[in-house]
């Protein structure tokens, strides 16, 4: 029996191993592993002031990915739809690269002449001045990498990605064991710059299709139109975060805008593990509900998706609290994020509750609708931040709450419209029950709540015990789904 066991277990080691779904979500922990470690080193070995310094960057960088117009989120939607057309696909994607290279050529110019013509000097007390051409020169290359990984995701080709994952945070952490302070500003952006140019060299020499230097305007413009919109789309729900901390930066000082700043961080690099299943199961679900035809089946599929999606989220935002005593001792300084990183938890959580009504919605081509609730989104909350911050003078931690409940107000409107367009429902209870589904968000919504009350973490504990209870039965299925994810490598399948 022991000889047979072992026998049995090496055969399911062995498919581990040659899955590349299982070695796929392993590079992502491994990546959300050496992320977190990074996240707390650099903000222990930059200071609060200095991290406020490289938060501000970052942002700098985040809206500086969106100069492409989107034309890697087209690629994504026009090559997923005939993986076969090589030809096509290639001349598709060698137009959005030209394409991207000059957009960042146009920025380049631009602010050269901003700055000698117009003597443009703002945010000074951030150098904002000494590295934006090399924050340019790094969203060129990172926007190039993410076409590219839209490539090799959609012909299934995840050894580079996995690479792609790793090389940026590996290189982070290796520049943080050797400086500090503003040496270890610096050196983490040009690691930003050689990580990219060496996934670069990995994707382009690895790569399923071709890239061809001849230009092609009708291709030009079919793939910035696209593009445009779902660009539009994206910015509705990824803008927000950005928005956010633009207000801090406005309103706080650097210090603050640190402490934000860290628990954005903090809870987004625990959210990095969910979002590997969503970049698996994406082009997944939207072959899966365009063939769908009753609203039956379509309501069936968004029940089994938001059943293995919700309580995975829960659970990371669950360990996420737990650790935070550990981190706190570890980082003594930046305790002053711990209401704010209760409440960006809830945005989270609020934000994870639209997965995958909003692909049904991409899918039905009601991109509009998603688009306008999320710009209807943006004006809530700066509305609200206009009124806390000048009206009630509020602390840079209520701005955390106040996202959260506009994701919460974002969840009821996605849920309603979606119901009614696509699902055909038209019972309001019925669509608020679903969008605040009580046994998935209640237990981790009270134990936020209460831990800004009292700081006593039995309420953890007690409420993650709670959810288990409730959700027992679906966390078995989950479990046994995961496993047979990773015995069958090629049926990625939503069934």
């Amino acid at each position: 029996m022991w000889f047979w066991n072992k026998i049995h277990f090496g055969k399911y080691y062995n498919t581990f191993l040659k899955s590349s779904v299982f070695k796929f979500i392993f590079t992502k922990y491994l990546a959300f592993g050496i992320q977190l470690i990074n996240s707390f080193l650099i903000a222990k070995y930059l200071g609060v002031f200095y991290f406020g310094l490289y938060g501000f960057f970052s942002l700098v960088l985040s809206y500086l990915l969106y100069g492409n117009f989107g034309v890697n989120y087209s690629i994504n939607v026009i090559v997923s739809q005939d993986v076969k057309a090589i030809e096509k696909n290639s001349a598709y994607f060698s137009q959005a690269i030209i394409f991207t290279v000059f957009m960042y050529l146009i920025f380049f110019l631009v602010y050269i002449l901003l700055k000698f013509a117009f003597s443009f000097n703002y945010f000074e007390e951030y150098l904002f001045d000494k590295y934006f051409y090399v924050t340019i020169l790094i969203a060129l290359l990172q926007n190039i990498n993410n076409t590219y990984v839209s490539i090799y995701r959609i012909y299934n080709k995840l050894d580079a990605v996995n690479y792609f994952y790793l090389t940026l945070p590996t290189i982070n952490l290796i520049m943080i064991l050797f400086f500090n302070d503003i040496t270890l500003f610096w050196s983490l952006i040009f690691a930003n710059v050689f990580a990219n140019i060496v996934n670069l060299y990995i994707f382009s020499n690895k790569s399923p299709i071709t890239f061809n230097f001849k230009f092609n305007f009708y291709v030009c413009r079919i793939i910035i139109v696209r593009g445009f919109y779902l660009l539009l789309f994206v910015l509705s729900s990824v803008l927000l975060i950005n928005i956010v901390k633009s207000v801090i930066v406005a309103n706080y000082n650097i210090e603050e805008f640190a402490l934000f700043t860290f628990s954005i961080s903090f809870v987004a690099s625990s959210i990095m593990l969910i979002e590997s299943i969503n970049f698996l199961f994406f082009p997944k679900m939207l072959n899966k509900f365009s063939k769908l035809n009753t609203s039956n089946e379509i309501q069936d599929l968004l029940t089994k998706i938001r059943e293995l999606y919700l309580p995975i989220v829960i659970f990371t935002l669950f360990g996420t609290i737990m650790i935070l005593p550990l981190v706190f001792k570890f980082l003594p300084k930046y305790y002053g994020a711990f209401t704010t990183i209760g409440f960006l938890s809830l945005y989270q959580l609020f934000n994870a509750n639209n997965f995958g009504f909003t692909t049904l919605l991409l899918q039905k081509n009601k991109e509009n609708v998603v688009t306008l609730i999320g710009f209807f989104t943006i004006g809530l909350f700066v509305l609200f931040s206009f009124i806390g911050i000048k009206y009630f003078k509020v602390d840079f931690s209520v701005i955390g709450l106040i996202l959260a409940f506009v994701m919460m107000i974002n969840n009821f409107l996605v849920f309603y419209f979606g119901s009614k367009i696509v699902l055909l429902k038209t019972d309001l209870y019925l669509i608020i029950k679903d969008s605040l589904n009580i046994k998935y968000i209640l237990p981790f919504l009270l134990c936020v709540m209460l831990l800004q009350i009292n700081k006593n973490y039995l309420f953890v504990l007690l409420f993650f015990i709670a959810f288990i209870l409730l959700n027992y039965k679906i966390l078995i299925k989950n479990v046994k789904f995961a496993v047979n994810l990773i015995k069958h490598n090629e049926k990625l399948e939503l069934e």
